[in-house]
């Protein structure tokens, strides 16, 4: 009996709170909702949790731990919406909604060649001050 009694009292102790977070996605141009879009909760850069829009464009975060966040809000063929440091609190009805704009980000990777160390022409086989026509390029030796 006296183990139960101790262990009911010591269950608060080591629960953490946890509170709940909110929000409508909506396209900032029309203002009408965003179905299915995508909503990721980030704390000190890493993805804590997400979750989808329903089609009225909300969502709801459960049981998060009130802390500070990063939410983002994206949805294809839109570009990400991030806020930073939005504070969540505990015991209360945090609500928080985000706007997104239609377009695309285009990150395009950057690609380094190594394979290419001999050039396609040797300057040092030219004579400088000369003007080349078409079919002395055409017979200007080549890197091979």
């Amino acid at each position: 009996m006296k183990v139960l009694i101790v262990l009911f009292i010591a269950i608060p102790i080591f629960t953490s709170a946890q509170t709940n977070l909110q929000g409508k996605v909506f396209d900032s141009d029309t203002l009408l909702p965003i179905p299915f879009g995508t909503v990721d909760i980030y704390q000190d850069g890493k993805i804590v949790a997400g979750v989808e829009t329903d089609i009225e464009g909300n969502y709801i975060f459960q049981n998060i731990t009130p802390g500070v966040y990063d939410i983002v809000a994206s949805y294809v063929g839109y570009v990400a919406n991030r806020s930073l440091d939005v504070l969540i609190l505990e015991k209360q009805c945090n609500s928080w909604n985000l706007d997104i704009k239609e377009g695309i980000v285009l990150n395009y990777p950057t690609f380094l060649c190594n394979c290419c160390v001999t050039p396609l022409i040797r300057f040092d086989e030219m004579t400088s001050g000369r003007t080349f026509t078409s079919e002395d390029i055409k017979s200007m030796p080549i890197g091979r």
